[in-house]
């Protein structure tokens, strides 16, 4: 069981990003990584993945009362950082 192991979550962060934009990134990283993953086929294996067992977990969390922070991910790393310490107490003053 999760929380006998970790203990209660306080919050969780979700990055939405739409699969489309998430396939196109990978592809974009194959073109310097030298990963032999980074190809379709394979991205859109991991984003199955990702639907069919994260999703699940947020919605449990919710269920719980876990704040779940979601931040627009099609923005560059820097502005969801700066979305996130905003958005989120617990982030913002450990910063």
């Amino acid at each position: 069981d999760f929380d006998k192991v970790c203990g209660r979550p306080e919050f969780a962060i979700k990055i939405d990003v739409p699969d489309e934009t998430m396939v196109e990134r990978i592809l974009k990283r194959a073109e310097t990584s030298g990963r032999a993953d980074d190809n379709e086929e394979t991205a859109k294996k991991r984003l199955s993945t990702y639907h069919q067992q994260t999703e699940p977990t947020i919605a449990q969390l919710e269920l719980e009362g876990v704040p779940i922070y979601q931040l627009d991910g099609r923005k560059s790393p820097d502005e969801v950082w700066a979305d996130l310490v905003e958005q989120c107490p617990l982030i913002g003053t450990r910063v």
